[in-house]
């Protein structure tokens, strides 16, 4: 039996219908009546520092993201192609982000779609939402390979210093820039696809490639798809993948269209439990580990307050799923099967005290990295565990916060009334002091390491501590950027 669940429209509380087979102590921090207050609404409601971050932009946060699954020694990230940075396994890329590399090659995940990239390559994301996926490649190789294309609503495409290519099926495409030559070029090992030159349009198919002049906007020749070594690198990495598949694990309990699942079984094992169904634990983590507590946090627009792990598989489990802490140690649940898993910045409650921190009696693992912060103001936060409601900042809609939650739910969702925050009361992990992370808001809004700056609070502290859940997070930088409307070519 299925626990339905709704919003009451007159009262912002959940209502249960009927119940679930999900076990008992699961169920109440998400089907339980009148968990959410009328006073937590009007914090949301009147909190300047929990300003909505998807109204700003005229929408919801796109549900696709990608990430660099694998980091060369060389590869760089910038959000506005001017500030280049250190690439990592953890930062999530969206529209206009950027990446280079010098000396190493990366591959990017998106989904289930692979991009693969050698040495000297500069490209950028014009478009990376739901409606799509268009790189624009300024200098060097790509290598692509698509699962799922071209349905209706979403498309894959490539800029070409100027030409386009459009790939109207999955398959494996490559594709090159030469701005010192002025010659681009777009080859088809298995799927097809459109080259636009200046008026001309040209149909491709397998095995079949075009040389294009990119200062006189013409077609140069088109024959015989030649092959690369980044070709034969991807190659052994779809091999890879196909044996990973094999043998269950991620491809088994996981969407291959949630993005950073793949890292996930050469860093841990997976187990089934008969209560909690799939779930993985990660290898060689502390025995004090707990999620969301080696890595930073960073302002990633449009999401908002994001979080960025430091582990080699630190994305999938931080962005998708819950945390359960079963027999001793952490473990993930990465939730029903969604054809495209919907993104969410950090699934975490936040303490705090509007607009930002508390001030807690704490002790800190290093105090010369917090420069005597500890004695000021303070956020915290903690893992959402199974059947937990994620309410992102700001004012989403009902349709995406039924998306963040239906496939980490037990109960079917009735949104259709405002969403107050979610009640930490109910959250298991609220008042847990081995769950709990807490930093100096200096070090939060700054970007610093968590691990070197964390504060030893005691469960009594903890107990004091304002926890504001899910909705609610400090208050965006001021320097923090908004994300560009910027409409892809």
């Amino acid at each position: 039996m299925t626990a339905f669940c709704r919003l009451a429209p007159s009262s912002n509380s959940v209502v249960v219908r009927f119940v679930s087979r999900v076990p008992s102590q699961w169920m109440p921090s998400m089907c339980v009546q009148s968990v959410w207050l009328r006073s937590l609404w009007l914090i949301w409601a009147l909190w300047p520092g929990v300003a909505s971050v998807v109204a700003a932009q005229g929408g919801d946060p796109p549900a696709r993201v990608g990430h660099a699954s694998v980091v060369g020694s060389s590869l760089e990230h910038s959000k506005d192609s001017q500030t280049w940075q250190p690439a990592s396994v953890g930062e999530p890329l969206t529209t206009q982000s950027s990446l280079r590399t010098a000396q190493s090659r990366a591959e990017v995940r998106i989904g289930s779609t692979a991009l693969r990239i050698p040495a000297q390559v500069q490209l950028q994301f014009e478009q990376l939402d739901d409606a799509g996926v268009v790189v624009a490649l300024h200098t060097g190789r790509l290598n692509v390979r698509l699962r799922q294309c071209c349905q209706t609503g979403d498309r894959f495409a490539v800029l070409l210093d100027g030409a386009r290519f459009d790939a109207s099926s999955a398959g494996t495409y490559h594709f090159e820039t030469n701005a010192r030559a002025l010659r681009a070029t777009a080859r088809v090992y298995a799927g097809s696809g459109t080259v636009t030159v200046g008026s001309q349009r040209i149909a491709l198919t397998a095995g079949q490639q075009v040389l294009i002049d990119t200062h006189g906007m013409k077609l140069v020749r088109q024959g015989p798809a030649e092959r690369n070594p980044i070709d034969d690198w991807s190659d052994e990495r779809e091999q890879q993948a196909l044996a990973r598949a094999e043998r269950g694990g991620s491809a088994l309990y996981a969407s291959t269209e949630m993005t950073g699942a793949d890292l996930l079984d050469e860093h841990g094992a997976w187990r089934t439990d008969p209560r909690a169904g799939p779930i993985w634990f990660p290898r060689g983590v502390a025995a004090d580990w707990a999620p969301f507590r080696q890595g930073r946090w960073a302002w990633v627009a449009p999401w908002g307050w994001t979080w960025i792990d430091s582990a080699p598989w630190g994305f999938a489990p931080f962005h998708y799923g819950r945390w359960t802490f079963l027999a001793g140690r952490w473990g993930w649940l990465p939730g029903n099967a969604q054809a495209r898993p919907v993104y969410a910045p950090a699934l975490v409650g936040f303490y705090g005290a509007p607009p930002g921190g508390w001030g807690p009696s704490a002790n800190t693992n290093a105090a010369s990295a917090t420069g005597g912060a500890a004695a000021g103001a303070a956020v915290g936060w903690y893992p959402l565990g199974p059947g937990e409601l994620y309410l992102p900042p700001g004012r989403p809609s009902p349709g995406y916060v039924q998306a963040l939650n239906v496939s980490h739910m037990q109960c079917a969702l009735d949104v259709s009334a405002p969403t107050a925050l979610a009640a930490p009361a109910s959250h298991r992990y609220a008042q847990t002091s081995f769950a709990a992370t807490v930093v100096p808001l200096d070090v939060f809004e700054s970007g610093q390491s968590v691990a070197l700056a964390r504060l030893e609070v005691t469960p009594g502290t903890l107990a004091a501590a304002p926890a504001l859940g899910s909705g609610a997070a400090p208050a965006r930088p001021r320097s923090a950027p908004r994300a560009a409307l910027k409409s892809p070519r």
